[in-house]
C-alpha cells in the first residue's frame, strides 16, 4: 500500500483533476480509499465536491472539516483542500460509515466493525474521524478498545469547524453530515508505528485532586469550585492579570492528568466556564484524578514534534506514508510559528504525509498512552 497526497489545493477540491489524473498514471494498483481535509465553510458544496473526487478517483472518499488548517509534505494551508489517496490491492483498506453517533454508539459501532474484512496474518489498524459534538471522544474511544482486538491499533481525530463551534461535518458515502463517524481500516503487511507527544509540562509541582465532576465537567478541586482554584494557581504564577477573560488564559495552561500506567501526562484544555464555578473541559476527567496545571510555549511544541517524527521514524523502516492528527489548538498557540511545527512533522519531506488540525486526538498504539487526548499531536507511520 502506497499514501500519495495532494495539496493543499487553494484553489479547492475541483483543481486536483489533473494531480489525480498524474498520480493513477504513476502507480501500479489502484485507488483504494481517500481521505480528504477541507476548512468548514457555509454555505459549501461538500456534497458535489465529494461525489466528483469518487468519480474521478473510482473509490470511496471519506474525510472531515479540520479545526484550524490541513498539510502535506508540502505544506499547510487553512483555506485549502488537502487529499490523501491510499493505492494498493483490494482489501488492503476499507472504508465504512456510521450515522447517528448521539444514538446507541455500541450498537452501530459494532454493526460497522463487524461488516470489516481484518485479514488474518496482517497488521491491522483502523483510522476514525468523527462528529465531536455529537458523542464524547472518551465514551467513543472506550467503545472502539471493546469492539476491536486488542492487537488492533486505533488512531484519529475529531473533526472541526475553525472554532465556530456550529457543528464539524464528516465527509462518507459522497455526503456531509453531522453526527457521523467515518472509519478506514486497514489490513497493513508490516506494523503501524504511532506515537503522542504534546510538549506540556506542570506550572508547579504540587498536584490538585477533582473533587466532583461528571464527564468533561470539572465542578470542583481540592473541594472548592474549580474557576477558584485554577485562577488562584494562574494568578500565583503571574499568567493571569486583573481583567483577562479567564477562560483564554485557561486554554493557555491546560490540565493535566497524571496516569496510574506509566510516567506520561494526559491534557484536557478548558472549552468554556460552566454553572458554579465549574470548568468544561475537551475531554473527561474522572472525579478523584490528580492533576497539574500546564504550561505549553512555542518551542516546546516544536520540539515535541520534531522528537514525535524522530521517535517514529527511528522504528519504521522504509516508510510508505504518515497521518498526522493535530490539535487545532496548538495552531492558534503557535500562530505564525505553525509552519515551523509542520517542518518538523515532515522532516526531510520523503515520506507522504497527510494531517490535520482537530479538536480531538484519538490513539491507542502498543507501549503509548491509550486514548481520548487534547492539545496533543498523534503521529502513525506504515
Amino acid at each position: 500500500m502506497r499514501l500519495v497526497t495532494i495539496g493543499p489545493e487553494e484553489q479547492g477540491v475541483t483543481q486536483m483533476g489533473d494531480a489525480i489524473w498524474q498520480a493513477k498514471k504513476e502507480q501500479s494498483d489502484p485507488p483504494q480509499a481517500a481521505v480528504l481535509f477541507l476548512p468548514f465553510e457555509q454555505p459549501a458544496h461538500y456534497d458535489l465536491w465529494l461525489s466528483w473526487l469518487e468519480r474521478e478517483l473510482e473509490c470511496p472518499v471519506i474525510g472531515a472539516t479540520h479545526g484550524s488548517a490541513a498539510f502535506t509534505e508540502r505544506g499547510f494551508s487553512t483555506k485549502g483542500a488537502v487529499l490523501g489517496i491510499f493505492f494498493g490491492k483490494p482489501g488492503e483498506v476499507q472504508t465504512r460509515l456510521v450515522t447517528g453517533l448521539s444514538g446507541k454508539l455500541d450498537h452501530a459501532l459494532e454493526q460497522s466493525l463487524r461488516s470489516i474484512e481484518f485479514r488474518r496474518g496482517a497488521h491491522h489498524a483502523v483510522f476514525a474521524l468523527f462528529d465531536p459534538m455529537a458523542c464524547s471522544g472518551d465514551a467513543l474511544v472506550k467503545s472502539m478498545r471493546g469492539l476491536l482486538q486488542p492487537a488492533c491499533q486505533l488512531f484519529g481525530g475529531a473533526a472541526g469547524d475553525g472554532w465556530q463551534l456550529k457543528g464539524p461535518l464528516v465527509f462518507g458515502q459522497g455526503r456531509a453530515q453531522q453526527g457521523a463517524l467515518a472509519l478506514l481500516a486497514f489490513n497493513f503487511g508490516t506494523e503501524l508505528i504511532g506515537a503522542v507527544r504534546h510538549g506540556w509540562t506542570p506550572i508547579e509541582s504540587q498536584t490538585h485532586v477533582v473533587t466532583s465532576a461528571s464527564g468533561n465537567e470539572v465542578r470542583r478541586i481540592d473541594e472548592r469550585p474549580a474557576v477558584d482554584v485554577y485562577s488562584e494557581v494562574l494568578s500565583r504564577h503571574h499568567l493571569l492579570k486583573v481583567g483577562d477573560d479567564p477562560i483564554k488564559v485557561f486554554a493557555l495552561h491546560s490540565l493535566g492528568m497524571k496516569s496510574i500506567f506509566s510516567h506520561e501526562i494526559k491534557v484536557r484544555t478548558p472549552m468554556r466556564l460552566g454553572p458554579g464555578g465549574s470548568v468544561i473541559c475537551a475531554g473527561d476527567i474522572p472525579e478523584s484524578t490528580e492533576i497539574f496545571f500546564m504550561k505549553g510555549g512555542n518551542d516546546a511544541m516544536i520540539e515535541a514534534a520534531r522528537e514525535l517524527c524522530g521517535t517514529v521514524r527511528a522504528a519504521k523502516a522504509n516508510p510508505s506514508g504518515a497521518i498526522v492528527v493535530d490539535c487545532a489548538g496548538r495552531y492558534l498557540q503557535l500562530g505564525a510559528r505553525y509552519g515551523e511545527q509542520i517542518q518538523a512533522f515532515v522532516g526531510d519531506r520523503s515520506v507522504p504525509t497527510l494531517g490535520f488540525t482537530s479538536y480531538g486526538e484519538v490513539a491507542k498504539f502498543r507501549g503509548q498512552i491509550e486514548g481520548f487526548h487534547n492539545t496533543t499531536a498523534v503521529m502513525s507511520m506504515f
